[in-house]
């Protein structure tokens, strides 16, 4: 499943790794023989042959970064950008290194993904972006069936937050 959508992979990693109790960000720790980040890089650009992958790190972690990428992120280029002191500020670093190529119509569709969050398969990038494509943005969201008492609920999923993905134009205009 490849997709022809021109895309920009943008992939947040500059966290401090304080909220999960670590002295290092989350995303540096191995997981099954491979960094967290390494899993991330590699499934959210597996389907995008032609898409650009921006990692966003803190500019503490650089030389961890660097050395990450020449050792598991094979075959991927990557672009790297540094995060600000909020997510909110690692993302508009980050959509302000692609907005030349925003401007100039090479990115149709811009995805966000939380680096620690490594489990999300290449499939799922690209019905994300199709979907954000066709309908201006797009979330995954998984079913769910809770035992809900005095509640009636027609349909309820579980959204991942720190996931969105927006075509170009409506995240550009309106970050």
């Amino acid at each position: 499943m490849k997709s022809g959508i021109k895309t920009a992979l943008v992939v947040l990693a500059a966290g401090s790794g304080t909220r999960f109790g670590h002295t290092t960000n989350k995303v540096w720790l191995p997981l099954s023989g491979r960094r967290i980040i390494s899993r991330s890089l590699v499934n959210a650009s597996k389907n995008f042959k032609n898409g650009r992958t921006v990692l966003v790190i803190n500019r503490d972690d650089e030389e961890m970064a660097r050395a990450t990428l020449l050792r598991e992120v094979r075959g991927v280029e990557v672009e790297i950008v540094y995060g600000g002191a909020t997510r909110h500020e690692s993302e508009y670093n980050a959509l302000q290194h692609l907005a030349p190529a925003i401007a100039a119509g090479e990115i149709e569709v811009v995805l966000i993904h939380d680096g620690a969050r490594p489990l999300a398969t290449p499939a799922l990038f690209v019905e994300i972006a199709e979907a954000a494509h066709r309908h201006g943005g797009a979330i995954p969201t998984i079913a769910v069936e809770l035992p809900l008492m005095h509640v009636r609920w027609t349909q309820l999923a579980a959204i991942q937050w720190c996931e969105y993905r927006h075509r170009k134009d409506l995240l550009h205009n309106n970050y």
